[in-house]
């Protein structure tokens, strides 16, 4: 058995990339440190490694693909380097992680990547241009800040969150279904000028009590 799993600089400087279903379902492995050279974490890599509660990502990592560390409920904090690029679907999901930074790397996530994760807070969110569906669905987060050029929001983006108050963007196009449900702390909310469509059960079971809808916005 195994606990940690160390790369060493002066072993292993030709690991570019952990390939799928390495350590899923490993539930000896607690610590992982990655080497400096590595730039891209598979599909599934650690999924569902139940035990890990730290994990050391390096700089130079660019991608980080689906489900790569998904359900991994001891691993409460994350740094995302600056050279991240891609976040694919489900990566994060399922996890313990409270609170992320987004680098000004990543503009893009995938479908649900924090999904039913412990996240209640995420720093420089507004670096996200594009959002996947379901991204933060069910999970615990209180704030948001969107980039001025996010332009749609994604169905169940932020479904069975715990926002309270988000201000949208100006260049915000389409509100996608269910795309605010089930948020039962959100009670005021102003849909900008710029949105022309609002999808079907986009604020189904919400508190929403005061919604402004600015000259052009319309429902479907």
């Amino acid at each position: 058995e195994f606990r940690r799993v160390l790369f060493r600089s002066n072993v292993d400087d030709s690991v570019i990339s952990i390939r799928k279903s390495v350590f899923e379902k490993n539930v000896n492995v607690t610590s992982v440190v990655l080497p400096k050279t590595l730039l891209t974490i598979e599909a599934n890599a650690f999924a569902n490694a139940s035990n890990i509660n730290s994990i050391t990502l390096n700089d130079g990592l660019r991608e980080i693909h689906s489900y790569a560390l998904s359900g991994l409920t001891k691993l409460l904090d994350i740094r995302l380097p600056e050279t991240l690029n891609f976040l694919g679907p489900g990566a994060f999901s399922g996890s313990g992680i409270m609170s992320v930074r987004i680098p000004k790397s990543l503009e893009s996530i995938g479908d649900c990547a924090f999904c039913n994760s412990g996240l209640t807070s995420i720093l420089n969110s507004e670096n996200l241009k594009s959002l996947g569906a379901s991204a933060f669905s069910g999970t615990p987060l209180t704030n948001f800040d969107f980039s001025n050029q996010v332009s749609r929001i994604p169905v169940g983006a932020f479904a069975s969150t715990q926002l309270s108050t988000i201000l949208l963007p100006s260049a915000l196009i389409s509100i996608e279904a269910s795309a605010f449900s089930n948020t039962t702390k959100l009670t005021t909310l102003t849909i900008p000028k710029s949105v022309a469509t609002i999808g079907s059960n986009a604020f189904s079971n919400s508190a929403l009590r005061n919604l402004n809808l600015e000259n052009g916005s319309r429902s479907e």
